[in-house]
């Protein structure tokens, strides 16, 4: 019973790992274009009241 627990956990590591390696490359694809074809940051920072920016 305890040995299906790790594996279950090697396994969720490894599908994790995999689709993050796998993902990889086309969010940094969708991250350059968004770079290029808007003059703002790739990521939204709302400026507030209490921001010093």
């Amino acid at each position: 019973m305890l040995y299906r627990k790790y594996i279950k956990r090697f396994l969720d590591l490894l599908f994790a790992i995999s689709m993050a390696i796998i993902l990889l490359l086309p969010l940094t694809l969708v991250a350059l274009l968004v770079k290029i074809t808007s003059k703002g940051p790739i990521f939204f920072s709302p400026r507030t009241i209490w921001s010093k920016f």
